[in-house]
């Protein structure tokens, strides 16, 4: 999904994102702007151009010599609206480090289009790194296309069977395992709201830790984890937490996971 790049160059112009970042933090939601969350997008009212063009002193934003501008504030009202601290990214030693949604670590080396990434660093008040111009770009599923044979193994390939099939021609094959499954997949249990449900995780959390058992919990995101992880506290359950804030630590947290009575988030 996020293509292979090659970067080089410098673009981007530092002060045009502070300025933008400034702008953007006025406006108001269903005035200046309206928020599309399904296709992740987010577009300025007749208003909220009016505000905009005031506060930078352009007099039409949408003249030619005016798109620098125009992406910028586009850029600053995504990283504001659309991008969230502790889900989508986190701080860490004073920069912005992306969080793998898939994975839930940080994304060693990956950075947002050049105006989005400063963008998010002008919102967060850290500084602002050069940015390189994109000279090339692949996606993954074309570079490994490019190999005469392709074959692999992995534990989950059997829920993207038709995209293997789709993408690579790639037939999945599934092993069964060396002895009978016992594990057993209880149904789901849904819940009126979010308070609801943290009352539930909570007390099974309690009852599990009980009795010693060992006690693995996923959460979505860093805030999640970091929410329940004050819950826990304040019900004096000891914990570790891993995400992507701390995840040079994961080795040893893992290790004792599964001690006896061990709660891992």
């Amino acid at each position: 999904r996020i293509p292979l790049v090659i970067a080089g160059g410098i673009s981007g112009n530092p002060d045009l994102a502070t300025r933008a970042d400034s702008a953007a933090a006025g406006l108001r939601p269903y005035h200046h702007y309206f928020v599309d969350e399904f296709a992740r997008n987010v577009q300025l009212t007749d208003a909220g151009i009016q505000r905009v063009e005031n506060a930078l002193g352009c007099e039409n934003l949408f003249d030619a010599g005016n798109l620098p501008v125009l992406t910028a504030i586009q850029d600053a009202l995504h990283a504001r609206v659309l991008l969230r601290r502790g889900v989508d990214y986190i701080i860490k030693n004073g920069s912005v480090e992306l969080v793998d949604e898939f994975k839930g670590r940080i994304a060693q080396d990956r950075r947002w289009p050049a105006g989005l990434q400063s963008a998010i660093e002008a919102k967060e008040r850290v500084a602002l790194r050069a940015q390189g111009r994109i000279l090339g770009s692949i996606t993954i599923q074309n570079l490994v296309g490019m190999y005469e044979q392709i074959c692999g193994m992995t534990g989950t390939a059997a829920t993207q069977a038709e995209e293997f099939r789709r993408v690579y021609k790639l037939r999945v094959t599934v092993i069964p395992t060396n002895r009978p499954v016992i594990r057993q997949d209880l149904p789901d249990i849904v819940y009126a709201d979010r308070g609801a449900r943290d009352r539930a995780v909570l007390e099974e959390i309690r009852k599990t830790h009980a009795v010693g058992r060992p006690v693995l919990v996923g959460t979505a995101s860093v805030e999640e984890s970091e929410r329940l992880s004050r819950r826990l506290q304040m019900a004096g359950i000891p914990h570790s937490v891993l995400n992507a804030a701390n995840d040079e630590a994961e080795a040893a947290i893992v290790a004792r996971a599964g001690a006896l009575g061990a709660v891992t988030i």
